[in-house]
């Protein structure tokens, strides 16, 4: 039995799933002394990722994805511009059992509604939307 001191819930005794202590790491032969308590609640690990990095336990492979992104955008320009049709029929099935919701709209912002006007007018121009004007 674990007692954890948590911020929202002052003490609180836990059950190990189970204990792990590990006394050097194998990979790089350094000395460590690090007791590990796994448990069955969902809870922010203790070990910090610096700390598990320098003990290589564990290894972040980081990616540049501005680059990649960006070569991807120069090489399938085409694919970035203008409205996209798709090659192949696309069909989709509702589950007739599901009751409809209707949520009411949400006011924009008046400083974002110049924005929004023009990107619908836009929209509307191209084709994608169509107006619905309720009839009174």
């Amino acid at each position: 039995m674990t007692i954890v001191f948590n911020k929202r819930l002052p003490y609180r005794s836990l059950t190990e799933f189970f204990t792990l202590t590990i006394k050097g790491n194998p990979k790089n032969k350094k000395t460590y002394s690090v007791e590990f308590i796994f448990l069955k609640q969902n809870f922010t690990p203790l070990q910090g990722i610096k700390a598990e990095e320098a003990m290589r336990l564990v290894k972040i492979n980081e990616c540049q994805m501005e680059q990649v992104s960006m070569v991807s955008i120069t090489l399938f320009s085409n694919v970035f511009e203008g409205l996209g049709t798709l090659q192949c029929q696309v069909s989709s099935k509702l589950d007739e059992s599901v009751q409809p919701l209707i949520s009411p709209s949400h006011r924009i912002p008046v400083a974002l509604q110049p924005k929004v006007k023009g990107k619908l007018d836009i929209l509307v121009g191209n084709g994608v939307i169509v107006p619905i004007i309720p009839k009174l």
